[in-house]
């Protein structure tokens, strides 16, 4: 599907308006969505459909990124043991040594970082060069408040990154980081209607904190106030109406399956306009498919494909394009430095020949192991360890 034929506001709308209930959330929870906030899902549908416009405001997030960190307690930055800069270098030519591996290898996991990484070394190697490059720009203008350092031409003190994320949030959004990891799928509308966020290490294409970026970039896009996008995020929480999961001949909303070839039926509102699955391999169709006619019957059909897009409703789609692209400031020296830190020990592991496990299942290993550390509030100094 081209930018070309991505959905209209209009049919997000009808799309929201068909699918999904949101009367349980008032009479349960007191999560009252109106008609407005169902234009406003609409309007984070085409918005996510518009991936020059989700550029522009996720350039601002990052601006919004460097001037909160100007201000930021001295003590939620930290000095690493050795140089942030020099340490990536460190890494790059491990990762430089093990890339001949990936070359002309078809096993899912080389296939993976590859993709992951622009398929060849040399845009590897030039990717390291814009990451080094960007954080000694960052440096060079951070240098006083409590901002970067910059000693011998190298980073020397870098940030935490979620914790950076939990001010903006609490600040423009009125949402909460829980303190959670998730390493595998969990049913998260208890967590969506606390205005809880999480860090997701759900799969290493996803990203952990792209569901968290989504949501300033709507800050940013359409300045809508606290309570409004604290609402709204709630409201994601709402569920396949029963009438449309019977019509599909499913008799509980747990019996809708995961997306595959023939099928990708979001199960909530936020499966919808959030977590979105990419198009690949043989499960390629996407909504908007052929409209079905009321008359006929089986209108359900038009959304049997609603949950797959190429557009920033997946965040595997848009973690990529934060990935690549130098103009995303933090967010992209943050990302791919994050990326590097799990890709360099992943390859050099002692089963790295064994293509049945994956880099994914390598950083879920990696955190369930790590002693996690919860904290209150964005600014709890005695849990600096969270990364």
């Amino acid at each position: 599907m081209s930018q070309a034929t991505q959905p209209s506001e209009e049919q997000y709308y009808q799309a929201i308006d068909y699918l999904f209930g949101f009367q349980t959330l008032a009479t349960n929870y007191n999560i009252v969505i109106t008609e407005e906030d169902k234009r406003k899902y609409a309007q984070i549908g085409a918005f996510f459909s518009d991936v020059p416009a989700v550029c522009i405001a996720m350039q601002n997030v990052s601006a919004w990124m460097l001037d909160k960190f100007k201000t930021f307690p001295q003590e939620f930055a930290y000095t690493s043991d050795a140089p942030f800069v020099r340490r990536m270098a460190g890494q790059k030519n491990a990762i430089d040594s093990s890339m001949p591996d990936l070359e002309g290898k078809k096993s899912k996991e080389r296939s993976s970082i590859a993709n992951a990484f622009g398929k060849s070394k040399s845009v590897m190697q030039e990717a390291f060069a814009n990451k080094q490059e960007k954080l000694r720009a960052l440096a060079r203008e951070e240098t006083i408040d409590g901002g970067l350092e910059e000693t011998d031409g190298v980073v020397v003190r870098r940030f935490r990154f979620r914790k950076l994320l939990a001010a903006l949030e609490s600040q423009k959004l009125g949402l909460k980081d829980s303190g959670t990891v998730y390493t595998d799928d969990v049913k998260i509308a208890p967590v969506l209607r606390a205005g809880e966020v999480w860090k997701d290490s759900i799969g290493f294409d996803h990203g952990e904190y792209t569901h968290r970026l989504q949501w300033l970039a709507i800050k940013c896009h359409f300045d809508w106030d606290q309570t409004t996008c604290l609402r709204l995020y709630k409201g994601t929480s709402a569920t396949l109406k029963r009438s449309v999961y019977q019509a599909f001949g499913y008799g509980s909303i747990d019996q809708v399956p995961d997306a595959d070839a023939q099928m990708a039926l979001p199960v909530n509102v936020w499966a919808f306009l959030f977590d979105g699955r990419e198009p690949r391999g043989n499960a390629t169709q996407c909504w908007p498919t052929a409209p079905v006619s009321v008359q006929s019957g089986k209108e359900h059909e038009a959304y049997r494909f609603a949950g797959r897009t190429p557009s920033c409703r997946s965040p595997a789609f848009l973690n990529r394009i934060l990935k690549a692209g130098a103009e995303f400031g933090l967010i992209h020296a943050y990302l791919a430095a994050s990326s590097i830190k799990l890709l360099e020990p992943a390859l050099g592991r002692a089963d790295r020949n064994k293509p049945e496990r994956s880099i994914s299942e390598y950083r879920k290993d990696r955190l369930r192991a790590k002693t996690l550390r919860m904290f209150e509030t964005p600014f709890s100094p005695d849990n600096n360890q969270l990364s």
